[in-house]
C-alpha cells in the first residue's frame, strides 16, 4: 500500500503493518497497532516496575539487578513481540518463549504476563499452525520449568503458575479462534442462502414474465387476427351487402370485447387488488366456441376428439395449455393459411399423455417457419411440462403442429 504524500511525513512505523494486515480498513489496522504498541509499553513498564520492586524487597542476595541495556532489554524481551503478535503470531509467539527461556536462564526476576498475551495471540490469530505453536509453546515452557524446578533454580509453585497461565491462554485464544470461525461459517451460510433466495425469485419472476408475455400474445394475436379478417371482409362487401358488413362488424365487436377481457385477466396477475375478479382460466371445453368463432371468419375447422377426457378431466394447466397452443395454431393459419385454407384439430387423451395435431392444407407454411414469438411460445409451453413439440410443412402442403403433453396419474384423477 503506498502511502498518500501527506502521510509520509508520519515516518515509516506504519508501512509494514498496512502491507501486512490485508484487506482490514486502513483506520481500523491502525488503532489496532496502536493498541498492541501501547500494551507492549504497558507490559514492558510492568516488568521493570516488579524488577525494581523485588530487587528493593530482596536486595543483592536473592535477586540480581540488571546489568546495562542488554539486561534491561532481557526484562522486557517477552513483550517485544507483541506489535507482531496479530500479523505474524506464529512467529511472535516462537520468538517471545525463546526471549521468556533467556530472560529464566538469567538469575533476574521475570514477569509471565507478556508470554500469556503471546500464547492467546497465536491461538486466536494464527489458525491451525498459530493454535499447534500456542499448544507447543505452553508444553515446552512448563517443561522448561519443571526442570528448573528439579535443579533448584525455581520454586515448587512455579510449575502450577506457568501451566495454568500457559493452559488458561491457549484455551482462550484457540475458543476465541473457534469463535470467529464460526460466525464466519454462519455468515458465509447466510450470504449464500441469501444469493440463492435471489436468484430463485430472479427465476421465478422471469418464468412468470414469460408466461404473460405467452399470455398475452396469444390473447392479442388471436383477437387482433380475427379482426383483421373480419374487417377486410365488411370492407369488400360493403356496399353490395350491408347487413353482411353489419354482422362482421358485431363479429369484430364481439372478438374486441372478448379479448380485452382475457387481456384484462392476464394484466390481473400483476395486480394487488385483493377484490380483482378472476375469470376460470380457457381449456379445451372452449375450443368448440373458438371454432365457431373462426367459422365466422372463412377459416373451416374440423374438430375430433378422442380418449377418456370427458371421464377424467385435465389438470388446470394442461388443459389451458393445451387450449392456447390449439388457438395459437389456428390463429397462424388464419393469419397465413389464405383465403380457402382448412384446419383439422386432432385431440387425443390417453392413460399417460395428451395428444394435439393441429395441420391444414393453406399455403402459409413459409410464413410460419419464419417464426416469431408464437411458434416459441408454443415450445416453451410444452417444455414446462417435459413433452414434446414439432412444428413444420406437413405432407401434401400446408402446416402441422403436434404436440404431446405428459400427464401424471395424480393429475388425472
Amino acid at each position: 500500500m503506498h502511502l498518500r504524500p501527506h502521510q509520509r511525513s508520519s515516518g515509516h512505523i506504519w508501512a509494514w503493518h498496512d502491507r501486512l494486515s490485508g484487506l482490514l480498513p486502513l483506520g481500523l489496522r491502525r488503532r489496532r497497532l496502536l493498541f498492541d504498541l501501547a500494551l507492549a509499553m504497558l507490559l514492558s513498564a510492568v516488568s521493570i516496575v516488579v524488577v525494581l520492586g523485588l530487587n528493593d524487597a530482596f536486595g543483592e542476595a536473592d535477586i540480581s539487578r540488571p546489568d546495562g541495556a542488554i539486561g534491561w532489554l532481557i526484562v522486557i524481551g517477552p513483550a517485544l513481540p507483541i506489535p507482531f503478535r496479530r500479523v505474524f503470531p506464529t512467529a511472535a509467539v516462537v520468538t517471545g518463549g525463546l526471549l521468556q527461556v533467556v530472560m529464566w536462564s538469567t538469575s533476574l526476576p521475570d514477569f509471565y504476563l507478556a508470554m500469556a498475551v503471546l500464547l492467546y495471540s497465536a491461538a486466536a490469530f494464527g489458525g491451525l499452525r498459530g493454535r499447534r505453536a500456542s499448544w507447543i509453546m505452553s508444553a515446552a515452557l512448563t517443561l522448561f520449568t519443571a526442570i528448573g524446578v528439579l535443579t533448584g533454580e525455581a520454586p515448587f509453585y512455579a510449575v502450577p503458575i506457568v501451566g495454568l497461565f500457559s493452559v488458561a491462554a491457549s484455551a482462550m485464544g484457540a475458543s476465541v479462534a473457534n469463535r470467529q470461525a464460526y460466525i464466519e461459517q454462519v455468515e458465509a451460510r447466510a450470504s449464500e442462502t441469501e444469493r440463492s433466495r435471489l436468484a430463485d425469485h430472479d427465476r421465478a419472476l422471469t418464468e412468470e414474465r414469460n408466461r404473460i408475455a405467452r399470455e398475452l400474445h396469444d390473447v392479442v394475436a388471436h383477437g387482433l387476427s380475427v379482426v383483421v379478417v373480419q374487417a377486410a371482409a365488411a370492407q369488400r362487401i360493403l356496399d353490395r351487402d350491408p347487413s353482411g358488413a353489419r354482422s362482421a362488424l358485431e363479429q369484430i365487436e364481439q372478438t374486441g370485447r372478448t379479448a380485452l377481457g382475457e387481456m384484462r385477466q392476464v394484466l390481473s396477475v400483476i395486480r394487488t387488488d385483493p377484490a380483482e375478479s378472476w375469470r376460470p382460466a380457457p381449456g379445451l371445453a372452449g375450443l368448440d366456441e373458438l371454432v365457431d368463432e373462426l367459422g365466422k371468419t372463412g377459416l373451416m375447422v374440423t374438430l375430433s376428439r378422442s380418449g377418456t377426457i370427458e371421464q377424467h378431466p385435465l389438470p388446470v394447466t394442461i388443459d389451458m395449455t393445451a387450449y392456447r397452443i390449439v388457438q395459437e395454431s389456428l390463429t397462424n393459419v388464419l393469419k397465413h393459411g389464405g383465403r380457402g385454407a382448412r384446419a383439422s384439430v386432432d385431440i387425443q387423451r390417453t392413460e399417460s399423455s395428451l395428444d394435439l395435431a393441429i395441420t391444414d392444407d393453406g399455403r402459409g407454411a413459409a410464413a410460419a417457419e419464419r417464426g416469431g414469438h408464437g411458434l416459441r411460445g408454443m415450445q416453451e409451453r410444452v417444455e414446462v411440462f417435459g413433452g414434446d413439440f414439432s412444428a413444420g410443412p406437413a405432407r401434401g402442403g400446408g402446416f402441422a403442429v403436434k404436440v404431446s403433453l405428459p400427464i401424471e396419474a395424480t393429475g388425472s384423477r
